[in-house]
């Protein structure tokens, strides 16, 4: 009885999670395409071509930990660039990405100290920015994502759920019940499959697209064409746990401050925010009207506001001409107490993450093809299986690197002793369709013989450039580990 009932309860999680699961498959994906749209517009700056523009938006946490997983969204700031390349002729190819907030109120950069406190470099040194956070690049991230997920919650409880069952099929031999065997088979082969159904696992496709849009150096993006690139910026260079946690939770609070005039000092959020301001004593409580005892921060900032408004509309009225109207706080007839009122506004005002620039840095090329291509990783489907490799079979896989577009692929296998052959993999090809400049898609089919664990075979990718001159990339030796 027991034995039954464990197997309908197994069939009925099967069938439910197989018909949930279905569009969970495409969410990583279907987030990354609105990520931008969900974003915090960033100032940009770049050292490109008047043919280049560049926008970036900030990604909120929630938007990151869907797309890209937790252990990124806690470690990183995740900001989304597109670059768009209008020259006829040149190429991109992007070198560098990194913040700028150098004024930003809580950047630690102070006007003629910093610069001071600076040892001039010699004239082989270079010497990094106080006030610049370059971002990480994609293959640091991936090795963070990968390990993080072998201990996430979902790989303990199905790890453990797969040990238990393990240990209890090693000693029913030991029990003289007739239904223990049979619910142990039943626990292994039904229950924790359906377990793994009913809580899917979307690492690979949150990893998939890392690896397709993530930053890494020497980006190319073709001659009129445009490309989304997701640098990635360690959040503890430059927020403190605190300031993180409210970040995480109310990332408008930072890009613009004065809303803080509608919150209430709390322990979360934006709130918690204002409660810092109020027990920092930057800003002085005021009373929150003429006939109230009720002083606070929040007063403070409306009445300033409101205040410097007036004081700018004013300056604007009397101001003639087309010319900009002058500052308020810089009029000599401004109203007393103006320039308390001009000092929490400009705290405001140098507090919002809109002071920080996104810059990227890079060349222009006429031809892409001439630049040899870097292999990084790669990545081969089912690698795990012994059946992989038997002879006749057909393997696919993915290059990862940079510089790859337009180049062919070359598979070579090692034995022990080192002597090389090209025919252990016959029928190499490569898909352009499914490919790009830092990904390339492939499939081969195993020769007459097995490939044998523990045998090594080298990829090279070679491109020929306008001048029918070639270029190799460096060998990339991959190992076959079987399990």
């Amino acid at each position: 009885m027991r034995f039954m009932f464990l197997l309908l309860m197994a069939s009925f999680w099967s069938d439910f999670a197989a018909a949930a699961q279905a569009p969970a498959a495409n969410a990583a994906q279907i987030a990354a395409e609105n990520a931008a749209k969900q974003g915090i517009a960033v100032s940009t700056a770049s050292d490109l071509s008047s043919t280049v523009s560049v926008e970036a938006v900030l990604l909120p946490y929630s938007v990151v930990k869907r797309t890209f997983g937790k252990e990124v969204a806690e470690k990183y700031a995740v900001v989304s660039l597109t670059v768009s390349n209008r020259d006829p002729k040149q190429g991109v190819v992007l070198q560098s990405v990194f913040l700028d907030y150098s004024r930003w109120l809580f950047s630690g950069v102070f006007a003629g100290l910093t610069n001071r406190a600076q040892a001039p470099p010699e004239t082989w040194q270079q010497q990094s920015q106080p006030s610049q956070v370059a971002s990480a690049e994609v293959r640091t991230v991936r090795t963070d994502f990968q390990d993080a997920q072998l201990w996430s919650t979902r790989s303990w409880v199905i790890h453990i759920a797969s040990a238990v069952g393990a240990a209890a099929g090693a000693v029913s031999f030991s029990t003289a019940s007739d239904l223990f065997a049979p619910s142990v088979a039943a626990f292994n082969g039904n229950v924790v499959p359906a377990l793994g159904l009913v809580w899917p696992d979307n690492s690979q496709s949150q990893l998939n697209l890392l690896n397709d849009i993530g930053f890494r150096t020497n980006h190319v993006i073709a001659a009129k064409s445009a490309d989304i690139v997701v640098a990635f910026f360690p959040t503890e260079r430059f927020l403190t746990p605190t300031l993180h946690e409210i970040y995480k939770k109310a990332p408008a609070a930072f890009f613009n401050p004065s809303e803080l005039v509608f919150e209430r000092s709390s322990r979360h959020g934006a709130g918690h925010l204002l409660r810092l301001i109020e027990e920092s004593g930057l800003i002085q409580p005021s009373p929150c009207g003429e006939n109230s005892s009720e002083k606070s921060v929040r007063c403070t900032l409306v009445g300033s506001v409101t205040r410097y408004e007036v004081a700018y509309e004013q300056a604007k009225a009397r101001q003639t001409g087309g010319a900009s109207p002058p500052s308020p706080c810089a009029d000599e007839k401004a109203a007393p107490g103006l320039q308390k009122d001009c000092l929490n506004v400009a705290l405001l005002n140098r507090a919002s993450l809109n002071n920080i620039r996104v810059v990227v840095g890079g060349i222009m090329t006429v031809d892409v093809s001439s630049v040899p291509a870097i292999i990084s990783s790669v990545q081969i489907q089912n690698d795990r299986q012994l059946g992989t490799w038997k002879s006749g079979q057909t393997i696919t896989g993915t290059v990862t690197g940079t510089f790859l577009s337009g180049g062919a692929l070359t598979m070579t296998m090692i034995d022990a002793t080192g002597s090389a052959s090209t025919t252990a993999l016959a029928s190499v090809k490569t898909m352009p369709v499914a490919s790009s400049d830092t990904s390339l898609s492939f499939s081969a089919v195993v020769g007459a013989n097995d490939i044998t664990p523990g045998a090594k075979i080298s990829f090279s990718v070679t491109k020929t450039a306008q001048d029918k001159s070639t270029t190799s990339s460096a060998p990339f030796v991959y190992v076959v580990s079987p399990e």
